[in-house]
Parts: structure tokens; C-alpha cells; sequence
């Protein structure tokens, strides 16, 4: 990437102050941030317009997909699920960073290069997430620390981003951080904190690696390396439970009823109260004419089933 020239404006006192310093650029100067600016907005407005929210299997259609289903091939999720948000107070601080951070970043890099970025942090984090905790989560902000982390650290580089990177710009993302690590550690509110820091290190990695060091011949490789390995989850995780549940059924749905029965085996190792293990292990059973065995995992996935639904419905009657 090569170093811009620009004649820097005043330094702002604040991020706020950013958006009346600069000219207003033409819409295709920055029309990747205009189209995930309004992505955001759009998909909002549809989710708070449905009737009723129950899980995040209602969100599939909105762009959110959930972990089994990502390791079952659909792993776009990974991208999209980052323009899914359904709390106002989600939503509207990471609209403001991503049009501050996003329109500078894309001005000063071009749209080519910035949507690579984009796809690429928006993936990378969304894959941490997963590997961390089964889910890609949703939102922004872990794209947004990746864009505060590569302009943060080429800031001596691009004269048009030193006015954004100001101390309250710092200041709010390093708070930020540290809330959100909080919060969660205290079980008072479910952050995405592999995100941010996933998102973060990518973004100063990529800055180091092709804007700031000299020469590029290993810091290059390196950060592919890093960032391919920071991937493998979305293929392989057998630490996971979720991805253990997800190559049961892909190889029971393509018919490797042996590995099928291998991998059941292994979750009802790790969860034996899985109804739906014992379910598709029955299946597996049946099959392969074991029905012996076919009819006691149906029993113990329907005696599973019926002691959730008596824990539901006692739940429901103490509200």
C-alpha cells in the first residue's frame, strides 16, 4: 500500500469534530461504507418489524447464521452476520465508527482495497468468535477495531487519518475494550470480546505488514500465515462440542453411517443429556438394522425430551 500525500487539516479535539473538518466526498469515493452503513440500517428495521424474536435461529434470514449450520458448509455467515443488529443501543454507536473510521479508511486506501479488508476482518473475527464460543456472534464492532487498529498504527502514513486517530478517538476505543471485558467477566452482559481483539490485532497487524515496516519480504508471509490459521476453525474445531454435532449430521446426511456412529459416540461422550444425539444415533442404528440398540436411543431421546419440556413448562408457570 502505498503512502498517501495529503494535506492534513487542522487536528480535531475530537472524533465529532472529523466529519465537518473534511469535504464532502462524492458518494463513490466511499460507496462500500455507504452500502454496510445502510445494510445495517435496513436489516434493523427488518428484524424490529418482525412480530417476535425467540432465538437466533430467527435471524437466519437476516444474515445471522448459527454455528452448525456454518460448519454444515454455510460459511458466508461469517460475513454476514456482521451487519446484523437489533438493539438500538447495539446499532447506533457502531453506525457512527463505521462511517468516521469506514469513509476515511475507504477514501484514503480506495474501495477495492478497503472492502478486501472489510471481508477479510469481518470473517476473521466472526471465525475467532466461533472457534471461542460456537457462534459468530453479531454486530460491527469487531470490524470496527480492526479499522481502529490499522489506522491507529498507520496513522504516520496517511496524513488523512491523523485527524480521526485523535486521544478521544483512542480514548473511546480503549474503554471500550476494557467495559466490554468487564461486563463479561461478570456475567452482566454477553460481549464479543474475541471480536474486538481479534479485530484489533488483524488491523495492526495488516498495517505493520504492508504499510509500515520495511522490507515486506517476511512480515508479508507472516501475516497470510497468521491470518489463514486464524481461518481453520470455519473447517475444523474438534474442540468444540457444536462442531462435533455438525460433522455427526453432515456425515449421517451424506450417508458414512460408520463415521456417523463414531462422532455420535463421541458427543453423547461429552453431553450425555443430548436428546438429539440419541435421536440421530437411533437412526444410524436403524440403518444399519441394529434395531435393538435403534429402539433404546429412541427411548432415551424421548424420556430426554419430555423431562425438557416439564423443566420449560415449570419455568413458565414460575414467571
Amino acid at each position: 500500500m502505498e503512502k498517501e500525500a495529503y494535506t492534513e487539516p487542522a487536528l480535531a479535539s475530537s472524533a465529532v469534530e472529523v466529519l465537518a473538518q473534511y469535504p464532502a466526498w462524492p458518494w463513490w469515493r466511499t460507496w462500500v461504507t455507504t452500502a454496510f452503513f445502510l445494510a445495517c440500517v435496513v436489516i434493523f428495521v427488518g428484524i424490529n418489524l418482525q412480530e417476535k424474536i425467540e432465538s437466533g435461529d430467527d435471524l437466519y434470514g437476516f444474515g445471522y447464521v448459527p454455528g452448525t449450520w456454518i460448519w454444515g458448509g454455510e460459511w458466508w455467515g461469517t460475513f454476514t452476520s456482521v451487519f446484523v443488529h437489533y438493539d438500538l443501543l447495539h446499532l447506533v454507536p457502531n453506525l457512527y465508527w463505521l462511517w468516521v473510521l469506514g469513509r476515511s479508511m475507504e477514501a484514503a486506501l480506495g474501495s477495492v482495497r478497503f472492502l478486501v479488508f472489510f471481508a477479510v476482518a469481518a470473517m476473521l473475527t466472526s471465525t475467532v468468535t466461533l472457534a471461542m464460543s460456537d457462534d459468530t456472534g453479531i454486530g460491527i464492532s469487531g470490524v470496527l477495531f480492526a479499522l481502529f487498529g490499522f489506522m491507529w498504527r498507520a496513522r504516520g502514513s496517511y496524513a488523512r487519518f491523523q485527524p480521526v486517530m485523535v486521544r478521544d478517538t483512542v480514548l473511546t476505543f480503549i474503554v471500550w475494550v476494557v467495559v466490554c471485558l468487564v461486563l463479561d467477566e461478570a456475567d452482566l452482559l454477553e460481549t464479543e470480546n474475541s471480536a474486538h481483539v481479534s479485530g484489533l490485532l488483524l488491523g495492526m497487524a495488516v498495517a505493520e505488514g504492508l504499510v509500515v515496516r520495511r522490507p515486506r519480504i517476511i512480515l508479508v508471509p507472516a501475516l497470510t500465515v497468521g491470518v489463514v490459521l486464524a481461518l481453520v476453525p470455519l473447517w475444523w474445531a474438534p474442540w468444540s462440542l457444536s462442531w462435533q454435532v455438525a460433522m455427526a449430521a453432515n456425515a449421517t446426511n451424506d450417508g458414512r453411517l460408520e463415521e456417523g456412529l463414531s462422532r455420535l459416540n463421541h458427543v453423547l461422550e461429552r453431553d450425555p443429556q443430548n436428546a438429539w444425539a440419541y435421536q440421530e444415533r437411533g437412526w444410524v442404528y436403524e440403518q444399519m438394522e441394529e434395531f435393538d440398540l435403534a429402539e433404546q436411543d429412541f427411548a432415551k431421546a424421548a424420556e430426554l425430551e419430555q423431562a425438557a419440556q416439564a423443566e420449560t413448562e415449570k419455568l413458565a408457570e414460575a414467571e
